[in-house]
């Protein structure tokens, strides 16, 4: 059974986009962006995050009517950082737990009547948090052209988190020295999923109108399923 934490946002400012939504995650609008973001221990908590059981996804509220595929990868890792100091203050990647690695992901358009869509990045690799340390998350889309030029297509749904907790870029070209970001108090409305690996290979038949016959194979080591139809 998937065990999915509650909406990391929901408690902490919401769906707020009247400011700052070219922040979190990532901004569509440039050839290249990237931001880190620390999640706190006690947010964490609040979420209802386990400590020592495996995530294997996380999600952002992506609130536009169109999709975009970007060249995404997400890294993790435990700190003891609670804020960045300053514009060059990044954690470099290598030290970073590399969760879901660089490949074209879609954000897929929100439907009528929905205010998002949840945009799930499954992980290659699980990771664990520890209990007691805060967790950066960090985005990059390495894409090399602009999805759009219209700054209001690039919509994540977000909420004020602690000072400096943010550290964001975009740009053209690739920046060639680490003084390039930008700090922020806008944090990503994210969730984190534990428990169970995604289950694989999920195929479908329709033996008569009435009947659909579905087939999988375990993730991981998963014995039992929770259908939601």
């Amino acid at each position: 059974v998937n065990r999915m934490g509650s909406d990391y946002g929901a408690e902490f400012g919401g769906t707020d986009l009247s400011s700052g939504h070219l922040i979190c995650a990532i901004n569509r609008c440039y050839n290249y962006s990237q931001s880190q973001q620390i999640v706190t221990a006690d947010a964490l908590r609040e979420m209802g995050v386990m400590p020592g059981e495996p995530m294997y996804a996380l999600s952002v509220q992506y609130n536009y009517a169109s999709s975009a595929t970007r060249k995404m990868a997400v890294y993790m890792a435990n700190t003891v950082k609670t804020a960045f100091a300053n514009s060059s203050d990044w954690f470099n990647t290598g030290v970073l737990t590399n969760v879901f690695p660089e490949t074209n992901f879609t954000f897929q358009a929100k439907e009528d009547g929905e205010n998002y869509r949840w945009a799930t990045f499954n992980f290659e690799v699980p990771y664990v948090w520890d209990g007691t340390s805060n967790v950066v998350v960090a985005f990059t889309d390495n894409t090399g052209t602009a999805g759009s030029t219209n700054y209001s297509d690039n919509r994540f749904y977000q909420h004020t988190g602690n000072a400096n907790n943010t550290l964001f870029w975009r740009g053209s070209e690739l920046p060639t020295s680490s003084s390039y970001g930008y700090t922020s108090n806008y944090l990503s409305n994210i969730r984190f999923c534990e428990g169970c690996m995604h289950p694989v290979n999920i195929t479908y038949e329709t033996p008569s109108r009435h009947e659909i016959v579905f087939t999988w194979h375990p993730g991981h080591e998963e014995t039992e399923w929770r259908v939601e139809y």
